[in-house]
């Protein structure tokens, strides 16, 4: 028991003080006994040998020498069963091995405080995934039942319709985008808890338009009907899968299809056509809608930018 580690006999105090006050009337070679002798103590939780020649050996001093230096350095030490105790050490000792037991506990406490934490983190995260999982699935269904009302009555539309397909050249939609099939949603990228940036995803390649969009798109284009949107969703659908590179994805798919809708030419316009307008646009824009002819609310730009390409 005397050589196990009991936690302080690493180090050991020492105050300068009382032991010059306690060494006073020793020699050189009797202090350097009695510090040996406590050092040994405080290794074997404050016991040394009462054996002589032992103690002899832990003070490095000869059997003759320790005999006439015993009665001095002995003096402070009691016999107590196992060998030798000194008071001033036990006490050391024990301040000392209260001192770790009390870092010990608050180490511990810091420990099961942390882990406390970390748990209440884990259950506020899970908490929200499943707010915004149940948040996801409602507004993907009502999307689905949404868009599949709005398929449901192109369908009946386009039933008793012309089969031709749309002059605008997106060929017969009914090949490419099957009647039979559920118009659906693409459910929103799920955001991990403090992202550091977003990130775009591609477009589905199961994707359908959705009723919002399509009804959207009717609004804004006068004069198309379910039939051509559903045209145009098609080459929307066939241009965006197909193709690769960074700008394949989209953070906002719903403004990309709102875009594509206003860079489309209206139903039956040529190519030619489009770039007409987009000329009258740009020339309006310069010189205000007066024929061409500058107006008092035309764009004032230097002569060398006026050229339209």
């Amino acid at each position: 028991m005397a050589n196990k580690k009991y936690g302080v006999e690493i180090w050991m105090p020492l105050v300068v003080s009382d032991l010059l006050a306690e060494t006073a009337a020793m020699s050189t070679a009797e202090i350097g006994a009695l510090v040996l002798l406590r050092m040994h103590a405080w290794k074997n939780r404050g016991v040394i040998p009462c054996d002589p020649s032992k103690l002899a050996l832990v003070t490095k001093m000869s059997p003759g020498e320790w005999a006439k230096s015993a009665p001095t350095v002995l003096a402070c030490w009691e016999l107590d069963g196992e060998g030798y105790r000194c008071q001033v050490t036990d006490d050391a000792i024990a301040v000392a091995i209260k001192n770790r037991e009390q870092k010990s506990a608050a180490g511990k406490a810091a420990a099961a405080a942390a882990a406390k934490r970390m748990r209440e983190q884990k259950e506020n995260q899970r908490a929200t995934d499943d707010a915004t999982d149940n948040a996801t699935d409602d507004a993907t269904d009502d999307a689905t039942e949404g868009a599949t009302e709005w398929q449901r009555e192109g369908n009946s539309a386009s039933a008793s319709a012309s089969t031709t397909a749309p002059a605008s050249g997106h060929g017969d939609v009914s090949k490419v985008v099957s009647k039979e099939t559920t118009v659906g949603v693409p459910a929103p990228a799920k955001k991990s808890a403090g992202a550091a940036r977003k990130t775009g995803t591609r477009l589905p390649e199961d994707w359908q338009l959705p009723k919002r969009w399509g009804e959207w798109a009717l609004q804004e284009r006068s004069g198309w009907t379910v039939e051509h949107v559903r045209g145009i969703a098609a080459t929307f659908r066939d241009h965006w899968i197909q193709k690769v590179g960074k700008d394949a994805t989209s953070l906002d798919w719903e403004a990309r299809w709102r875009n594509w809708i206003r860079r489309e030419p209206k139903a039956g316009a040529t190519n030619r056509d489009a770039k007409r307008a987009t000329r009258e646009a740009t020339t309006r824009a310069m010189y205000g809608a007066n024929d061409g002819k500058p107006t008092d609310d035309a764009i004032d730009i230097t002569a060398d930018s006026r050229r339209v390409a």
